[in-house]
């Protein structure tokens, strides 16, 4: 595996990000945003399986957005979400520096491919295990049930 993933930084390093670190933190500071100013839009930004079958494309993606709500809000809300960026970006940092650029990469976006992929998986078995369920509630219920 080591010399396959040698073989692939040699071959398309130079398009790994650079700062990907203070991208992710980026990302994690619009999606509190949004959450603090905009609460409903939040909603959107969901990684929903079964929506994502409907048309709703963008949540393949913007799921990435959404931050974690266990802060809250208000000015200890922020503080605390401004400490946790701070902490994923000297991580990230750390991290990249250890593994270097591409593997760091590889390393970060392989997770966000397999999030999606395994969202995808347990909504399979989910809707096949739980069929009449869904077929019960209907569509607005089976959307809600994976959210």
């Amino acid at each position: 595996m080591g010399k396959f993933i040698m073989k692939m930084e040699q071959k398309y390093g130079k398009y790994a990000l650079n700062n990907l670190p203070l991208l992710l933190v980026v990302c994690s500071g619009i999606g509190y945003f949004l959450s603090m100013t905009l609460p409903g839009v939040v909603e959107y930004l969901y990684l929903n399986p079964y929506l994502v079958l409907k048309g709703q494309i963008w949540r393949l993606f913007t799921w990435v957005l959404v931050p974690d709500g266990s802060f809250g809000s208000g000015l200890y809300g922020m503080l605390m979400m401004l400490l946790v960026l701070y902490c994923y970006y000297m991580l990230g940092c750390n991290l990249q520096f250890a593994m270097g650029k591409f593997r760091f990469n590889l390393y970060i976006f392989s997770g966000l491919l397999f999030t999606v992929i395994g969202s995808f998986v347990l909504y399979a078995v989910a809707s096949v295990q739980y069929a009449e369920v869904i077929e019960y509630l209907g569509e607005k219920g089976a959307g809600d049930i994976f959210t």
